[in-house]
């Protein structure tokens, strides 16, 4: 399914970003006197796993809060649609729990704090 929202920096964009600053620190590397061999050996230590870096930024975008939620959504969508019989009880059921919630909140509500007397 495809996010309808917008579009996240490509994960070709975030490698190319990550391999430039392998390839700076090894540069800086250079400069310092190291061989290029061990330079881009410690520069590959230093910046770290490409992978688990992109994840984290993947991680710190806002809309991936969202795009989750929008999938989980459809998902859940999907699901209900494939067996309707689920979904007529899932609903049946949510409606229940919220209104015997709420005729408690309200019997407790009118007793403690209205201090109504209901007879039954």
């Amino acid at each position: 399914m495809k996010w309808p929202f917008g579009k996240f920096r490509s994960n070709d964009d975030l490698e190319e970003e990550m391999r430039v600053h392998t390839e700076m620190e090894a540069e800086d590397r250079l400069a310092a006197g190291v061989s290029e061999r061990e330079a881009r050996r410690l520069a590959r230590l230093k910046t770290g796993n490409a992978l688990v870096a992109i994840e984290k930024v993947r991680d710190g975008e806002w809309i991936t809060v969202f795009e989750g939620w929008y999938l989980d959504f459809v998902f859940g969508l999907r699901g209900l649609k494939k067996n309707p019989v689920f979904a007529a009880s899932a609903v049946l059921t949510q409606l229940s729990q919220i209104g015997g919630s709420q005729t408690a909140k309200s019997f407790v509500f009118n007793k403690r704090v209205l201090k109504v007397s209901t007879t039954f």
